[in-house]
């Protein structure tokens, strides 16, 4: 039967399929910590972001101070680390390799460190590949694991305006060494991941 595109289109764009999407971005993401209860926080609370637009925190009703002194939490976007091992091959040019370890040294793992003790730390991982979390993770009050999310997702279970319900697909290393020994035919085989797989924090769930 003949499909019609623009029928197609306005299904796709609709507020209904758009709703569900943006509920399966806000819920696929991974509560993996959550110390003293710091997620979700209350709308007023004051928030010093790295990483996420000040618009968009401030419409999810929370306040955007500039310095992280003056605020309660800090909210921080993170990459997994990665290095560029062939930057003249085009694949190797256009793909994150090499090490998955937040260090010292290392801009995102210095910052965290350096905020420790000054402002409670909700940290956000872009985990396109399995971060080694074992040097940062004590430094976070929360950690929220994404795999490619907007703002207002992220902000959305932030706020406590949705829930995560996601768990990790794959386990998370305890250190480099366990990374390069593992098997690479096998998967989740280092022996005593930080994070073994399926963990998470879900409502309502063991």
């Amino acid at each position: 039967p003949f499909v019609d595109p623009v029928a197609v289109k306005t299904a796709v764009n609709s507020p209904a399929t758009q709703a569900l999407s943006f509920k399966a971005q806000a819920q696929a993401q991974i509560l993996l910590k959550n110390d003293r209860q710091a997620l979700p926080l209350k709308l007023g609370t004051k928030v010093w972001l790295y990483g996420i637009e000040r618009a968009k925190a401030t419409a999810a009703g929370l306040a955007v101070v500039l310095r992280p002194e003056d605020a309660d939490f800090a909210l921080i976007r993170v990459s997994t680390p990665s290095e560029r091992q062939h930057p003249n091959h085009f694949f190797g040019s256009r793909q994150n390799e090499g090490r998955l370890d937040y260090r010292p040294g290392t801009a995102d793992f210095d910052l965290v460190s350096r905020l420790r003790g000054k402002v409670r730390i909700v940290l956000a991982p872009f985990t396109d590949r399995p971060a080694v979390l074992t040097q940062i993770a004590p430094l976070a009050d929360a950690i929220l694991i994404n795999f490619g999310v907007g703002d207002e997702a992220l902000l959305a279970v932030v706020t406590g305006k949705d829930a995560s319900r996601g768990r990790l697909p794959f386990e998370l290393p305890r250190s480099m060494a366990a990374v390069e020994n593992q098997d690479p035919a096998l998967p989740d085989d280092s022996g005593n991941p930080l994070y073994p797989f399926g963990a998470g924090i879900v409502p309502g769930r063991p």
